[in-house]
């Protein structure tokens, strides 16, 4: 019996072939949400996995399909949500504002999501 797809397993999925890609400078899990210990975590709809391109990384854009964006020290986040769930009314508005103000934010329900990115 295959144990079903987790949110969880999702993640690790998506962080471990983001840390083997040469076009990622650097990738790490967010913890969202209240505190632990004396240490704050990120705020409530961040999303869970933050990181940024190598030098050199050039895509087409993702609102222009014409144009060619430079992606060099580009931050980007990833929320992972299993096939069939959406983002937080709190994610998405993350979402939207970083992507409105030059970083990168997506939602991944697969690998075949992150697949342009590395």
């Amino acid at each position: 019996m295959t144990n079903p797809m987790t949110e969880a397993r999702l993640q690790k999925q998506i962080l471990d072939a983001l840390k083997m890609s040469p076009e990622i400078g650097g990738v790490q899990r967010v913890n969202v949400g209240g505190r632990v210990r004396r240490t704050t975590l990120a705020p409530t709809g961040t999303p869970d996995i933050f990181g940024w391109f190598n030098r050199g990384k050039e895509i087409f854009s993702l609102r222009e399909p014409k144009e060619r964006r430079n992606l060099s020290g580009v931050a980007f986040w990833i929320e992972v949500k299993l096939p069939g769930k959406n983002p937080t009314p709190e994610q998405a508005e993350f979402i939207e504002h970083a992507n409105k103000t030059g970083a990168i934010a997506i939602v991944a329900r697969s690998l075949e999501d992150i697949q342009w990115m590395i």
